[in-house]
């Protein structure tokens, strides 16, 4: 489950839990998530395949439900609403949440994102108010839109909704906890290209010439088996376990000695956040997006230079013999929480709807 998954996820029980009827609605309901929801959240599954197909199934939800408003997580079903919306004539206001980088997620190359963008120029400023996550992240879409330069607000994404409820929890049941002179260095995310796991692995190898680390990685993704053989390459092969999904990533954080970040760029990242608010020492690339923002570029964690496995390896050795304080960590993550967030879209929603929010 992804980052955009897990606060579409967090943010609805937020909402619901204060009482606000909550639908999540999705082009196909499925997925990892969906057992996270609240029993108060209403599920609407529009079983359209595809998103692009979405369109006349969605409008008929909202005529048949009459929504007071509509927050739209990720570009292609932000494009889908919007188009609905407008062809059927509907008046319902919309606020789009721009959860990484525009300009990555939909670069200017190929016919299909050309198109996608042109039709993007021309709707997206229907919107009622845009979201970002982060500042860079606002930044780069008010350049992409910079019509839409006044709707743009920076509201980070409900990480956290419990901090310290896993203390008392015994260690995963893996052979790398067992030992407790070897450190554990996690990280987590799709196993893509974005998240560039291969400099990590590199920086791994480059720690263990001198210095005994075991490395975790949580998460599922095309890049499995090329980072399988890519630690056998390295001759680190028993010292890295890529685990798979897992449902509480902030446990196995919670006993981890470092939690390093290797991404190419990002949004917000959300198991960062998680990482911190498990008391994780933090390293992470200064990559375009939020990171360097989450860290307050370094207070709460060291940046190193993307695509730069030296310097991550240098990163590791001093972080590994001095690590960041456990409470200044999670009295940073406190800032990511559910409920603040929620408190921010609520004032947003408030200047949207004054007198119904």
């Amino acid at each position: 489950m992804g980052g955009a998954e897990r606060a579409a996820v967090n943010l609805a029980n937020e909402f619901s839990s204060r009482g606000i009827r909550t639908d999540v609605v999705m082009v196909n309901a499925e997925g990892e998530f969906m057992n996270d929801l609240s029993p108060s959240v209403r599920v609407v599954d529009l079983h359209a395949g595809r998103t692009r197909k979405a369109g006349n199934t969605f409008a008929k939800y909202l005529k048949s439900e009459n929504p007071q408003i509509i927050i739209a997580i990720q570009a292609h079903v932000q494009l889908m609403v919007m188009m609905s919306i407008h062809r059927h004539r509907l008046r319902v206001p919309v606020i789009l949440n721009e959860q990484s980088m525009f300009s990555v997620n939909v670069p200017v190359k190929g016919f299909r994102q050309l198109v996608f963008r042109l039709l993007a120029r021309h709707y997206f400023p229907m919107a009622a108010a845009v979201t970002a996550v982060s500042s860079a992240s606002a930044l780069d879409f008010t350049r992409c839109f910079p019509e839409m330069n006044g709707k743009v607000d920076v509201i980070y994404n409900p990480v956290i909704t419990g901090i310290n409820r896993f203390t008392e929890e015994p260690a995963p049941d893996h052979p790398f906890f067992r030992n407790k002179n070897i450190p554990v260095v996690i990280s987590a995310g799709r196993l893509t290209e974005s998240k560039d796991f291969p400099t990590l692995l590199k920086a791994i190898a480059i720690v263990r010439e001198k210095k005994e680390v075991n490395l975790i990685i949580l998460g599922e993704g095309e890049m499995r088996e090329s980072l399988l053989q890519l630690s056998h390459d390295l001759h680190i092969q028993n010292a890295v376990s890529l685990q798979g999904f897992i449902p509480n990533p902030m446990l196995w954080m919670n006993y981890a000695d470092v939690f390093v970040l290797s991404s190419k760029y990002e949004g917000l990242p959300f198991v960062m956040v998680e990482a911190m608010a498990a008391g994780c020492s933090v390293i992470s690339t200064d990559c375009p997006g939020g990171s360097s923002e989450v860290l307050e570029n370094g207070r709460y964690g060291t940046l190193v230079p993307v695509s730069a496995p030296e310097t991550m390896a240098d990163a590791l050795f001093q972080t590994l013999s001095n690590r960041t304080d456990k409470n200044l960590l999670q009295q940073r993550a406190r800032e990511f929480s559910a409920v603040q967030v929620v408190n921010n879209y609520m004032d947003l929603i408030q200047k949207i709807l004054p007198g119904n929010a």
